[in-house]
């Protein structure tokens, strides 16, 4: 089955459209954020560095929601490098332990100063992000360090 770009784009702009509800914002509340520049380049030379396929398809979101892609991909990754990056299971948990607590706080609108968490709750200002599903991600990446801990 063949599919041509402007199927392949309809594909990806209906997925897109059923995970986020875009809040209407004026494009000026959009590109206001100067501040947020920083973060913005972290998330995207991490998302560039490990996840490149993710990154390339980031180009492919409308412009408002490129950000939010990248945060949340991001995100993704932060948390699979944990396993990677601790000797010890026990710092794994900690670091899983941080992330839970942050994603609370983006919620909550008192993001920390970690680039990944000022994307994220900006994301919040553009469309609407459900709680859920980040603590299902973390809840799946303490498996995964638990599992390190058995073994």
């Amino acid at each position: 089955m063949t599919f041509t770009n402007k199927t392949l784009n309809y594909f990806r702009f209906s997925i897109l459209s059923r995970l986020l509800i875009v809040r209407q914002k004026s494009t000026e509340t959009i590109n206001n954020n100067n501040n947020l520049e920083p973060a913005i380049k972290y998330c995207s030379d991490l998302v560039r560095k490990y996840d490149p396929e993710n990154y390339l398809c980031s180009f492919f979101y409308p412009k408002p929601l490129q950000k939010v892609h990248l945060g949340m991909r991001a995100f993704n990754l932060e948390l699979v490098m944990i396993r990677e990056n601790v000797s010890n299971p026990q710092l794994g948990k900690v670091r899983i332990q941080f992330w839970r607590e942050t994603i609370d706080n983006v919620f909550k609108g008192k993001p920390p100063h970690q680039p990944i968490a000022q994307v994220l709750a900006n994301s919040l200002e553009i469309c609407k992000l459900s709680p859920i599903f980040f603590k299902r991600i973390l809840d799946e990446r303490i498996t995964v360090i638990k599992f390190l801990i058995i073994n």
